[in-house]
């Protein structure tokens, strides 16, 4: 018999989860665990639909408590979606605005990998001063946390598997990594569907080994893999089964009695047919990312009128937003995300404020 898993499901921020989407009340035993699984790209459909094959996924829907839906934050990138799921804030509050940081002078940078990026309290902060045991397995923007035990994610400029497999062991423990690397001899990263196993390596040694009372764990090959091939592509349904798995054998080593478990997404996908390219002024410089691009003025003069002149010329193919027009949006969202009590979530359908 399978055991009754407890799990979450959708495309959340843990504000949400915690306010609109939470979990049936479970025993206040001391000794219970919190493990926080996030899959990148991680849809409904993915442990909703007949076409998808996830049967780990789908008998957690089952037993456990899902959403059909759920709003992510904006911009919906993978760090400033991260970000938020650790601090309960919105990205315009905890800093991470982007995948990857950006001013005028130096143009496009690096990623956000420092923890140090994050302006705003985070569960392993609070964890840690409250006494608790931490394990961070390649969760973005951690690098730097001060944790117990630290999986770093962390790549080079052109993903190069060999260079990020170099970053990687130079910002572990080598304790750590002698001791996953016994149970697990690993020759390096071929592609992206071994990051993945490593991670699932890390966290089979990790956990029953060492108990950590919150552990934060992401899996990034089905999102990477959407974005090159296509949401319901056959590569995306095949990286998805293999993810699956991983998810199978990683829960099968946890102490599900004493464990809640959270799976989470950033964010979902949507299919396009067109760009939009933003031109060069010397009034603005722009930084874009997936569907979004933020528009910084170079003269504050300037901004009322480039707000002006951006929504003048919408039409159907994009939305312009600003700190004065997302706050009643962000507000309402979250009036909406009340759930009736002790039944499965029902949360607002998932929106994407991208160009058309």
């Amino acid at each position: 018999m399978k055991p009754a898993w407890t799990a979450f499901f959708g495309i959340a921020s843990l504000a949400a989860a915690s306010s609109g989407c939470a979990l049936s009340p479970l025993s206040t035993t001391v000794d219970r665990r919190v493990v926080l699984i996030s899959i990148d790209g991680f849809r409904p459909e993915f442990y909703k639909s007949a076409d998808y094959e996830a049967p780990n996924l789908k008998h957690l829907a089952a037993t456990g408590i899902s959403a059909d839906a759920m709003m992510t934050v904006f911009p919906s990138l993978t760090y400033p979606s991260h970000a938020t799921l650790v601090t309960g804030v919105v990205p315009a509050r905890h800093g991470i605005v982007a995948n990857r940081e950006y001013s005028a002078e130096k143009g496009v940078g690096d990623w956000f990998f420092q923890a140090s990026s994050i302006k705003a309290p985070t569960l392993w902060d609070r964890a840690r001063a409250a006494g608790k045991t931490v394990a961070i397995i390649h969760w973005p923007g951690t690098l730097g946390a001060n944790v117990d035990w630290f999986v770093p994610e962390v790549f080079g400029p052109n993903f190069d598997f060999a260079e990020d497999w170099a970053l990687v062991t130079k910002n572990m423990k080598k304790e750590l990594l002698d001791e996953i690397l016994a149970a697990y001899p690993h020759p390096g990263f071929k592609g992206f569907s071994d990051v993945d196993e490593f991670t699932t390596q890390a966290a089979i040694r990790i956990l029953p080994t060492y108990r950590p009372q919150l552990a934060l764990i992401h899996f990034i090959n089905l999102d990477l893999t959407q974005h090159a091939t296509g949401r319901a592509s056959p590569e995306t349904k095949a990286a998805l089964k293999t993810l699956d798995e991983k998810l199978g054998r990683l829960l099968a080593t946890l102490d599900l009695a004493k464990t809640t478990v959270f799976i989470v997404g950033d964010h979902g996908f949507m299919d396009y047919d067109k760009t939009i390219n933003v031109k060069r002024s010397s009034k603005f410089f722009t930084h874009s990312e997936g569907g979004q691009a933020a528009i910084y003025s170079r003269d504050k003069k300037s901004d009322l009128r480039t707000y002006n002149a951006l929504r003048k010329n919408a039409r159907d193919r994009y939305t312009v937003l600003s700190t004065a027009n997302t706050r009643p949006a962000a507000d309402a969202a979250r009036a909406a995300r009340t759930p009736e009590p002790r039944r499965p979530s029902r949360c607002p359908e998932s929106r994407s404020l991208r160009a058309a």
